[in-house]
C-alpha cells in the first residue's frame, strides 16, 4: 500500500506541476494552484509516512501534529480571504511543517531498522525545507516586479524538483533491482 501511496503522491505532484507550468506559459495566473499542491502534499505525505512508521508512541505523535496542524490550516481558511496574487505563508508553513515533522518522525524510527525510502525520504526533507524558504520569500520576489529576480527564484525550485525526482528514481531502481549474486558474495 505504502507503494501505491507514493506513486500517487508522485503523480499528483506531477499533476499540479503540469497545471503550473501550462497556465503560465498561457499567461493566466497560477498561484490558486499553491493550495492544491501544498494541502495535497500534505494529506498525501502525512498517509504515506503514517503506514511507514513501526513505533506506536511515534505514530501517536505523528497523529497530534497532523491534527493540530490540519485543525490550525482549516482555520486559517475560514477566518482569511485567500488572494489568488498572493501565497498564503501560514498556509506554506503549516502544511510544509506537518510534512516535515511526519518525515523526521520517520528517519528516527529507521535508525536502527531497515533503511526503506530512506534515501527518498532525506532528500524530500532537503527539498521540502528548501522550497518552504522559496515559498515564503516568493510574495516579497513578487512585489519587486522583477521578472529576472522570479525566473531564478522559480529556476532554483525547478531544479531542486528535478534533482529530488532524480534521487527518488535512483532510490527507487536501487531498492527494487535484484542483487548479483556473485557480487554480494
Amino acid at each position: 500500500m505504502s507503494y501505491k501511496l507514493f506513486t500517487f503522491y508522485l503523480v499528483y505532484v506531477l499533476a499540479v506541476e503540469t497545471g503550473f507550468h501550462v497556465l503560465r506559459n498561457m499567461y493566466v495566473n497560477n498561484i490558486f494552484l499553491a493550495h492544491y499542491y501544498f494541502i495535497g502534499q500534505a494529506v498525501l505525505l502525512n498517509l504515506f509516512y503514517f503506514r511507514l512508521l513501526e513505533s506506536g508512541r511515534l505514530k501517536r505523535m505523528q497523529l497530534i501534529t497532523t491534527a493540530v496542524l490540519s485543525m490550525a490550516v482549516i482555520v486559517n481558511i475560514a477566518i482569511r480571504k485567500h488572494n489568488n496574487e498572493t501565497f498564503d505563508l501560514l498556509e506554506v508553513v503549516l502544511c510544509n511543517t506537518s510534512v516535515v515533522v511526519c518525515m523526521l518522525l520517520y528517519l528516527y524510527d529507521r535508525i536502527d531498522k531497515q533503511k526503506i525510502y530512506y534515501l527518498s525520504t532525506a532528500s524530500l526533507l532537503a527539498y521540502t525545507i528548501a522550497s518552504t524558504i522559496i515559498f515564503v520569500s516568493a510574495n516579497l520576489i513578487i512585489s519587486l516586479r522583477s521578472p529576472a529576480y522570479t525566473r531564478y527564484i522559480w529556476t532554483l525550485n525547478i531544479i531542486l524538483f528535478v534533482l529530488l525526482q532524480l534521487v527518488i528514481l535512483y532510490d527507487a531502481v536501487k531498492s527494487t533491482r535484484k542483487p548479483i549474486p556473485w557480487v554480494t558474495k
